[in-house]
């Protein structure tokens, strides 16, 4: 869908090079974290060639952009979720047969931290169960302790939860070293075209 032409003008993207070329490298049937040159030039053409059906590259505002009824958003759940709550009909969250990304939120503590302590004592308050429900139902977001999914008030939250095969199945992007620059290199080619 991301790259049918029948959708010119009503696909928006993430903004960065690894939300853009990962779905490209999906359809290659490749790893999103692949270091092998030429799948990334196979794929950079593939976004290059989506480019014209794009509307916009955005990664601050997907929930408005689903509000405004663009079909197709590449977006994150919490966004899906606070646009079905400010009321967008017809909403379908759906994680692509091709290959999709997983990630999570982690809240961290800085090597030179001043008051590690503290810190600590905040990690703590926010994974309480109790807390992290509140959290998922006022930011949209799955909490990342399981112990709060049952506290989750949020039907949208739960109707959206992905199952443990739909984790299994998605793709955690590592950090690639020094290739994460030619990601950045291909992404600017197909901004730029």
């Amino acid at each position: 869908m991301l790259c049918d032409p029948q959708y010119r003008g009503q696909i928006a993207m993430l903004d960065g090079s690894r939300e853009v070329l990962s779905p490209a490298l999906y359809l290659l049937g490749a790893d999103p974290n692949t270091t092998d040159q030429g799948l990334l030039d196979q794929a950079t053409a593939m976004a290059t060639a989506q480019k014209p059906l794009v509307t916009r590259y955005d990664t601050q505002a997907a929930a408005q952009t689903i509000l405004e009824g663009t079909a197709i958003v590449q977006c994150w759940d919490g966004d899906v979720a606070a646009a079905i709550t400010q009321g967008a009909p017809g909403i379908r969250y759906i994680l692509p047969i091709e290959g999709y990304r997983v990630w999570a939120d982690a809240p961290c503590i800085p090597a030179n931290a001043l008051h590690t302590a503290a810190a600590h004592r905040c990690l703590d308050y926010l994974l309480d169960p109790r807390v992290a429900a509140r959290n998922a139902d006022h930011t949209g977001y799955q909490p990342v302790a399981p112990a709060a999914d049952p506290l989750v008030r949020s039907l949208v939250q739960r109707s959206m939860r992905p199952t443990e095969e739909q984790i299994q199945a998605g793709t955690f992007l590592r950090d690639l070293g020094e290739f994460n620059a030619a990601f950045e290199r291909s992404y600017a080619k197909v901004r730029l075209s």
